[in-house]
């Protein structure tokens, strides 16, 4: 019999915790949807069923579960990110042609808040006398959030930029052999986006300041449906390998474009209505984990993250004008190695490491994703309080390879929207190198129905 009421009652707790905005991973893919994973920096979740965070990992993986559970967790993100002008320069009406010097009044900051949760919650139970097992989760997978001082020499590109994704994946699984189990859902999604960054005024003599500067703004939300689908198989005893597959999901966000106007265009307010594309990639997980006694457990897994569907940023306003922001992220690769050592019936402990590719280039990566390729090292451990009720601990440190930032953008298409015919044009090259890394915890309290 499944518990509905459980179901219902966790689902609406689980929503209210999820208010937060969620920081990147790399790209803007969040890793962090169990805090027993994060321990092992995530190697081999998808072959690796140890509680009901396997409904995202791999939800075949909920048939090797014991009885009915559930999981509320939390990821306490500390990222660091550190901008350093490389020579940014604009050209417009008001240099006459010729390139200039940014105008500016700093680096920016630390564009993160000192720390941004992550909350998920899963829970999983069979279907007693058919073989099936139900589970569901909610979780945060796509996401950013940052925020520059005021007038720094990036914000051309950017100001501040905050995505929020949120997942609600029904889903189910059986055994179909001995050694096979099968498990897949459905991803139901809400995103939300709120991007900003300066506009300059052309017509400023000797360039552009952030006191002539308008604001531009780009809003709008989106539901969409996706699918996930996967697989669990022991070759032999004690080996287990893992297959799982996410797949795109399509958002169209409905929002507006709004904002000021440069000084030079009379301080004027906007607000356009249009449609924006958010094309979120698929992901497929190899991961194998081998029992290599009854106390340790190894652990791996390979990643491919389909990025190319983030090409670009693709605005379509009702009055039948088009604005593009290229993005041209590229596929990456992830891959880890961990273990798990039972010290007794108490304790779990657990170690890994990641390498994880960044999709973007210094050709086209922004300072919303100030990305490099990142290497993990983590740690935890599980306490067992007693049959029902365990707690999983879990820290994590990120160190973010330095990441440079060479971005061409123009604004003629912009300005054309306020004075169309008038001639008005800028570009600016948006120059700069990054150093970032960041630090996490993770709490998780599992109870046994």
């Amino acid at each position: 019999m499944i518990n509905y009421r459980l179901f219902s009652c966790v689902s609406l707790f689980s929503l209210m915790m999820i208010s937060a905005a969620p920081s990147m991973a790399a790209g803007f893919y969040i890793q962090e949807q169990s805090v027993s994973g994060l321990g092992r920096a995530f190697a081999g979740s998808s072959a690796h069923p140890v509680d009901s965070s396997t409904v995202y990992y791999n939800p075949a993986g909920m048939t090797y579960l014991k009885e009915a559970q559930g999981q509320v967790g939390v990821h306490l993100l500390h990222p660091k990110s550190d901008f350093t002008n490389a020579g940014s320069q604009v050209r417009s009406n008001g240099t006459a042609g010729a390139l200039v010097a940014v105008s500016n009044t700093g680096n920016g900051g630390n564009p993160y808040s000192t720390v941004e949760p992550v909350p998920n919650l899963f829970i999983s139970q069979p279907v007693y006398g058919t073989g099936l097992w139900m589970g569901i989760g909610i979780t945060a997978p796509f996401g950013l959030s940052n925020e520059y001082d005021d007038g720094w020499f990036g914000r051309y590109d950017s100001t501040s930029s905050a995505l929020e994704v949120i997942d609600v994946s029904p889903s189910i699984a059986c055994n179909i052999t001995d050694t096979i189990s099968l498990g897949g859902g459905i991803n139901v999604q809400h995103a939300n986006a709120d991007l900003r960054r300066a506009i300059p005024d052309p017509t400023a003599a000797g360039g552009p300041t952030p006191a002539t500067d308008g604001e531009l703004i780009l809003e709008g939300d989106s539901w969409a449906v996706g699918y996930n689908m996967g697989l669990i198989w022991e070759p032999e005893d004690h080996t287990r390998i893992g297959l799982h597959y996410r797949s795109e999901v399509n958002h169209r966000l409905k929002g507006a474009l709004k904002g000021t106007t440069p000084a030079g265009l009379g301080r004027a307010g906007f607000f356009v209505e249009g449609e924006a594309d958010l094309d979120l990639p698929q992901i497929a997980t190899l991961a194998v984990a081998h029992d290599l006694n009854e106390r340790l457990t190894l652990l791996s897994h390979a990643i491919w993250f389909g990025w190319e569907s983030f090409n670009q940023i693709h605005l379509e306003l009702v009055n039948g004008a088009d604005l593009i922001d290229k993005q041209s992220y590229e596929n990456t690769m992830t891959f880890a190695i961990g273990a798990e050592y039972k010290l007794n019936d108490d304790w779990t402990v657990r170690g890994g490491l990641q390498w994880d590719e960044t999709p973007t280039t210094s050709v086209n990566r922004t300072t919303r994703t100030p990305d490099g390729n990142r290497t993990w090292f983590s740690g935890g451990a599980t306490y067992d309080v007693n049959e029902k009720f365990s707690i999983d601990f879990a820290a994590t440190y990120i160190d973010i390879e330095q990441g440079h930032v060479d971005r061409h953008a123009s604004f003629d298409a912009l300005y054309n929207l306020f004075a169309p015919g008038a001639g008005l044009f800028t570009t600016v090259d948006t120059r700069g190198s990054t150093d970032s890394d960041v630090g996490i915890i993770g709490v998780a309290v599992n109870y046994k129905f």
